[in-house]
C-alpha cells in the first residue's frame, strides 16, 4: 500500500467511525431518548417509515435495539433530515434519511468483527445491487461504474496496525439510458462477509427534462481520435510505488518508471476536447544543491529553526506537542489568537519533513490580494530551496497551477480568492521526474515570502533503464483498450455553481485515475 494510500485511508477511516447514527420503526416513545430536536417513531412521516422499516428488515436485530432520532437540517444542503442511530454493545448503526424517504447514509460498524481483506468484485456486486433493490427499489434506474479499494487503518494502543479493507461500489444514476458521471453517485461499502457497512447517496434530485437527448453525436471512432490527441501521458520514475511502511522505514522498494494520464472528456457533438479550470505549468531548469540537512529533537530547536529558516518568530504562542506514540515521530505546534498554526513535523529520527506556516489558506493571513507574478515567485522559491537539495541535483522540473479561463457560467466573484501559490521542485534523472523526490513551497503572493516547505528523504533506490521505454502514443493506445470511451452525461459544476444545464461528453466511466501503464511493460497497473 502506497503512502498517500495509507494516509487517505486513515482519514477516511476517522471520518466513517466519527459517532454513529441510525434507524428503527417498531419502538415505543418510552425508548427514545428525548433532546430538544427529537422526534417520535409516531411523528415521522410516512416515507421516512418506510425507508426505516425496509433498513430493519435488513438488519432485523435493529428491531429490538432502542433507537435515537432527530431532525435536522443540512447546512450545505438546505434540505431537511432525519437522523436515526442504534447503539448496542459493540454495534453501532446509523442512518440519514430526507423527508422524502431517501436513503441519504447508512453507516454500520461492529468493533467485534474483522474485515482484513476486502471481498471479490463479484460479491461487492452481488451485495451492492441486493440493497439497492431491497431498500431504493430502482435498481434499473443505475449502473455500476467501478469497484474500488476502501477501508483504513488505525494504530493500537499497543502500536500495532489494525487494517478494515472493504470493496467500495460506485453506482450512477441513468438518465435516458445513459450513465451520469461525476458527483451525482451512490457509494455503497461492502466488508469482508459480503454486509453492507457504508452507504453514501450523493444522487440529488434530478431535473431530467435539463437533460439533451442523444441526438447529432460524433461516433465512437472520431472521438476516440480527439481522446488520444488530447489524452497527456506524463513519463516519471516512482521509486515508492509498491512500497509498503516497515518498522525502519519502506519496505518492499521497487522503483517504476511509468506514464501517468490526465484524460481529457470529448464533447460528444462537436468532438472538441472539454478544458479544465487550470493550467499547469513545468519547466526544466538547471540548479546546484547545496545538501543542507535539517535536523531537530525537541521544541526549543523547532523554534529557533522556524526562525532561522523562515523569520518566523513563535515565542509566546500557544504550544502543543504531538507524537504517534510508535515511531516517536513529531509534530511541534504553535497557534495564534487568530488560529493562523505554524509548525515543524519530523521523522522518529528528527528529520524534518515540514516547517512553516500551515495555516497557508488562511483567509485573514492572506486576504491581500497577488502582486508578484507566478513565474517570479516559482524562481525566488527555488533560490531559496535548492539549500535543501542534495548536491548531486543538477536540474529539476518546476511545476506549479494556474488558473485558465472560468467558462461563461461561472460568477468569479463568488470564487474565494487564493493568494497562496504551491510550487513543486522534483529532481530528474535523464530528463524525467523522480516523483517522490520533490520539495514544495507555498508562497504568498502578496509579499513574496515564503510561508511554508516539505521536504523529502531520498530514498536513493536503482531505477529502471528508462532507455527500454514505449513511446508516448503506445502508452495512450494501450490506456484506451483498457477504457473503452463510453458516452455519458456530466453536469459542470464549480463550488457551489452549475452549469445551466449538462452535456453529452466521451470519456471512459471507470476509475482510472488510479492507474499508470507501466513505461517498461506496457501494462496497465492500479495503484495501491
Amino acid at each position: 500500500m502506497r503512502k498517500s494510500a495509507l494516509l487517505s485511508g486513515m482519514l477516511a477511516g476517522s471520518l466513517l467511525l466519527s459517532p454513529t447514527v441510525l434507524a428503527e420503526t417498531n419502538q415505543t416513545e418510552s425508548a427514545i431518548q428525548k433532546k430538544e430536536t427529537a422526534v417520535t417513531i409516531q411523528e415521522l412521516p410516512g416515507p421516512v417509515k418506510k425507508t426505516v422499516d425496509k433498513l430493519i428488515a435488513y438488519k432485523p436485530e435493529l428491531k429490538q435495539i432502542p433507537a435515537e432520532i432527530e431532525k435536522r437540517k443540512d447546512p450545505l444542503l438546505s434540505q431537511e433530515k432525519y437522523s436515526l442511530s442504534f447503539t448496542k454493545n459493540e454495534l453501532r448503526v446509523s442512518a440519514e434519511i430526507g423527508v422524502d424517504g431517501t436513503l441519504l447514509g447508512f453507516h454500520m460498524y461492529n468493533s467485534d468483527e474483522k474485515s482484513e481483506k476486502r471481498p471479490s468484485d463479484a460479491l461487492a456486486e452481488e451485495k451492492a445491487t441486493a440493497f439497492l433493490k431491497q431498500v431504493v427499489g430502482n435498481e434499473n434506474e443505475y449502473r455500476i461504474s467501478h469497484i474500488r479499494d476502501g477501508g483504513y487503518m488505525a494504530i493500537e494502543h499497543d502500536g500495532k496496525e489494525k487494517v478494515t479493507a472493504y470493496a467500495s461500489v460506485i453506482l450512477l444514476p441513468l438518465v435516458n439510458g445513459i450513465p451520469l458521471a461525476g458527483s451525482h453517485s451512490i457509494q455503497v461499502d461492502i466488508n469482508q462477509e459480503g454486509q453492507v457497512t457504508n452507504w453514501f447517496n450523493h444522487d440529488g434530485n434530478l431535473d431530467k427534462s435539463a437533460f439533451p437527448k442523444p441526438e447529432n453525436l460524433i461516433s465512437r471512432e472520431t472521438a476516440e481520435q480527439a481522446f488520444l490527441r488530447a489524452i497527456n501521458m506524463e513519463l516519471v520514475y516512482d521509486e515508492e510505488e509498491g512500497a509498503t511502511r516497515g518498522p525502519n522505514g519502506p519496505e518492499n522498494v521497487n522503483p517504476v518508471l511509468k506514464y501517468r494520464m490526465t484524460a481529457k472528456q470529448i464533447e460528444a457533438v462537436t468532438g472538441n476536447p472539454i478544458g479544465d479550470d487550470y493550467k499547469e505549468y513545468t519547466e526544466t531548469k538547471p540548479v546546484n544543491g547545496e545538501a543542507k540537512v535539517l535536523r531537530i529533537t525537541s521544541a526549543k530547536e523547532a523554534e529557533k529553526l522556524l526562525q532561522t529558516e523562515l523569520g518566523i518568530q513563535v515565542n509566546g504562542l500557544r504550544f502543543r506537542e504531538e507524537g504517534d506514540g510508535v515511531k516517536q515521530a513529531k509534530l511541534y505546534e504553535w497557534t495564534t489568537e487568530n488560529n493562523t498554526v505554524y509548525a515543524v513535523q519530523t521523522t522518529d529520527k528528527g528529520e524534518v519533513l515540514q516547517f512553516g506556516c500551515l495555516s497557508v489558506h488562511n483567509a485573514e493571513k492572506f486576504k491581500e490580494t497577488g502582486t508578484i507574478s507566478e513565474e517570479a515567485a516559482a524562481a525566488k522559491a527555488l533560490d531559496f530551496i535548492k539549500k535543501y537539495l542534495p548536491a548531486n541535483v543538477k536540474e529539476v522540473q518546476i511545476s506549479y497551477r494556474g488558473r485558465s479561463a472560468y467558462p461563461d457560467w461561472v460568477d468569479e466573484s463568488k470564487i474565494p480568492s487564493n493568494n497562496v501559490l504551491l510550487v513543486g521542485f522534483t529532481e530528474m534523472k535523464d530528463g524525467i521526474p523522480i516523483t517522490n523526490r520533490a520539495i514544495h513551497a507555498w508562497i504568498d503572493l502578496a509579499t513574496g515570502k515564503i510561508e511554508q516547505v516539505s521536504l523529502y528523504i531520498p530514498l536513493q533506490s536503482v531505477l529502471p533503464d528508462s532507455s527500454k521505454k514505449i513511446d508516448r502514443d503506445k502508452a495512450a493506445s494501450i490506456y484506451l483498450e483498457s477504457h473503452p470511451l463510453q458516452l455519458q452525461y456530466v453536469w459542470p459544476h464549480m463550488l457551489d455553481q452549475k452549469a445551466k444545464k449538462p452535456m453529452l461528453v466521451y470519456a471512459p466511466l471507470d476509475d482510472y485515475y488510479v492507474e499508470y501503464i507501466d513505461a517498461l511493460s506496457g501494462k496497465v497497473v492500479t495503484s495501491r
